[in-house]
């Protein structure tokens, strides 16, 4: 795999225009077929993507962003657990993507909507 490692973290970070890109992709927007049919051997499952974060971080994109019924959660549980079980590590850290590596918060209700800490 083509990367450099990320200084501060000893993480490997993946070059932008990577081979893997169509699968940072693909798990981005939750394609479970695609991701657990065509995900490559030699792919880094501990990589780190500079827009998407973590193979994880990237999955939960369309989990967090893209809520579905039921049936569409049990899909990206399964896809999380599929990826953490080819090496994906949930404690991984991704030094350099931001708050874009999980999508954009829902905007709040309606005007007088007050947060409140549970």
């Amino acid at each position: 795999v083509d990367c450099v490692r990320d200084r501060w973290r000893n993480v490997p970070v993946m070059k932008e225009h990577d081979e893997y890109e169509w699968l940072w992709q693909a798990l981005r927007q939750g394609q479970h077929d695609l991701v657990t049919a065509l995900a490559p051997r030699e792919f880094d499952w501990k990589s780190c993507h500079p827009g998407y974060g973590t193979p994880l971080m990237a999955t939960m994109h369309n989990a967090i962003v893209c809520p579905g019924g039921k049936q569409e959660e049990e899909r990206s549980h399964e896809l999380i657990r599929w990826c953490m079980a080819m090496g994906a590590d949930p404690r991984g850290v991704a030094g350099r993507a931001d708050a874009m590596s999980v999508g954009l918060p829902p905007s709040p209700p309606g005007p007088g909507w007050k947060v409140y800490d549970d």
